[in-house]
């Protein structure tokens, strides 16, 4: 139970960094500059605090899930990419890495515009 709770605290305070920040710093609208300070800070924080957690240790295991699944998971899906990625190339997988960053990006992409096509055809 205190894992969840962990975890939805972490959920809480990131989902109200990742909107301060868009609200309240680079306001623009000719390109997302909030929404990338908010993706490349995420992969920072998550790549340098991720060393403070080797993944066979069990103490702390909360605190992790309020940083990691809570925090980071919120405030951007970005940092656990990059996480992954880091993971898949550090473990020698450069292809498996390659093929994960295309068909995440071209797939899920094009399926922002299927969606959109979607609902413009229903409405």
């Amino acid at each position: 139970m205190l894992n969840i709770i962990s975890i939805c605290l972490g959920s809480c305070l990131g989902a109200l960094s990742r909107y301060f920040i868009t609200e309240y710093f680079f306001k623009s609208n000719s390109f997302p500059w909030a929404t990338l300070l908010i993706n490349l800070s995420g992969c920072f924080l998550i790549g340098f605090l991720f060393n403070f957690f080797p993944a066979e240790t069990k103490k702390l295991q909360e605190f992790k899930n309020f940083l990691f699944v809570g925090f980071l998971g919120s405030y951007t899906t970005f940092s656990s990419f990059g996480l992954q990625i880091h993971g898949l190339i550090k473990n020698g997988k450069i292809k498996e890495a390659f093929l994960y960053i295309c068909l995440s990006l071209l797939i899920g992409i094009f399926l922002v515009f299927l969606g959109n096509f979607i609902a413009k055809k229903l409405y």
